[in-house]
């Protein structure tokens, strides 16, 4: 595919819940696995498991852009606010590439991605608006794992980025 990321993923996370910066940067420096939220993701295009992984030694997933392989959130519908985390290992920034992605024409679009210039971007689309943000400060690095986060606060309507714990200028 064309959208599709080209690198590593490790423990890659969605949940209905806000995170505070000092939560985010808490697990950035800690070894946590997973929650028990049980929001699973299907694996689209057979990424290949290797034993290289970000967090605990555990293996991580190792998709190809040129394969369309991805993860889909389709079944996890996000109708407030939330916070999309994963551990990311890019091998190239040749094209934008979503790194998790949920939309369809029934519930709302969300999806968190790097573009061309290896920044992050998260969108949002609800009935009512549409949201954009890009970090204009914090270039990913080309193999080395970053963690990276969106936060989505519907009550405040207000959305962060954050790399390696660090919160980002949008």
């Amino acid at each position: 595919g064309s959208e599709t990321f080209d690198g590593a993923l490790d423990e890659i996370k969605i949940s209905s819940t806000l995170k505070t910066a000092a939560e985010i940067r808490e697990y950035y420096g800690a070894l946590k696995d997973s929650t028990s939220n049980n929001n699973y993701l299907t694996d689209a295009g057979v990424p290949n498991y290797s034993l290289d992984g970000a967090v605990g030694n555990k293996g991580a997933y190792q998709l190809e852009a040129t394969s369309n392989q991805y993860f889909d959130a389709t079944d996890y519908n996000i109708t407030s606010s939330f916070t999309i985390e994963a551990w990311v290992k890019p091998e190239s920034f040749a094209i934008e590439s979503r790194i998790l992605c949920r939309g369809d024409d029934t519930y709302e679009h969300y999806d968190l991605r790097v573009n061309t210039s290896g920044y992050l971007v998260g969108h949002y689309t609800a009935v009512t608006t549409s949201i954009t943000v890009t970090d204009t400060s914090t270039q990913l690095t080309i193999g080395d794992w970053n963690y990276v986060v969106f936060v989505h606060d519907d009550t405040s309507d207000e959305d962060s980025l954050y790399v390696n714990g660090i919160r980002t200028k949008i």
